[in-house]
């Protein structure tokens, strides 16, 4: 009787260790809640940042649709003008406007190159978005690079990979300059046009085009492993 008593006793002691061990959260356990909490926080203000990016974006977006479609519609007056004089009118229109979508996209693309290259970020949106999608709910989806276009800015290692002596030699005439039409004497006249008509601006700068390119082959190869890892090339 005596054991047995002793026996309830040690189980009664074991029992209040198993509750008290059972209250008492390792040092471990917090330390990975407190990681986890601050992973969360850091993920909520990346997502705030995101979705103001985008509202930016957005209305950049907008208002370069319309100064494009204004700058069309300039240039197509310009074409069916019936004197000089309001022909040189709708082509300064034009040019205001090309001057205005310049002014946008070179604004826009570094918006979203703050958050990673609009390259990138539009492959990573568009797998996050078809994460989203039900197995068995058909999707479509438009996805449009941005890319190659200006501002001409491309990340390492790309904007190293290739050099003046990639490029193919130039194919000119004089021709081009006599009697030309007058929307293409103004496009002539215009800075840009004259910028990159200089040997050493295009010597600079399409090598960087082509690291462009060569970013997005490697993003899309990114988005075809996705697809091919989760099953989704074999029925896209």
């Amino acid at each position: 009787m005596l054991g047995e008593l002793t026996e309830v006793q040690a189980f009664d002691l074991q029992l209040d260790a198993l509750r008290q061990e059972r209250g008492n959260t390792p040092q471990e356990l917090n330390d990975l809640k407190a990681k986890r909490d601050q992973l969360q926080a850091q993920l909520e203000r990346k997502l705030q940042e995101v979705d103001d990016l985008r509202r930016k974006v957005s209305a950049n977006e907008l208002e370069l649709k319309a100064m494009s479609e204004r700058k069309r519609s300039a240039s197509d007056s310009a074409m069916r003008a019936g004197s000089a004089k309001e022909a040189s009118q709708f082509q300064n229109q034009e040019l205001q406007f090309a001057t205005r979508v310049q002014e946008l996209e070179e604004d826009t693309l570094p918006l979203m190159e703050s958050h990673e290259t609009a390259t990138a970020f539009l492959a990573g949106e568009f797998i996050r978005w078809l994460g989203e999608q039900e197995e068995t709910t058909p999707w479509f989806a438009h996805v449009s690079f941005i890319s190659p276009h200006p501002p001409f800015s491309v990340p390492e290692p790309y904007n190293t990979m290739y050099g003046a002596s990639d490029l193919t030699p130039v194919v000119r005439s004089e021709e081009e300059r006599r009697d030309p039409h007058p929307v293409y004497r103004e496009f002539m006249k215009h800075r840009v046009s004259n910028t990159f008509s200089r040997n050493e601006v295009r010597e600079e700068v399409v090598p960087v085009y082509m690291g462009l390119i060569k970013q997005i082959d490697d993003q899309l190869g990114v988005l075809f492993r996705y697809m091919e890892q989760s099953g989704l090339m074999q029925d896209t």
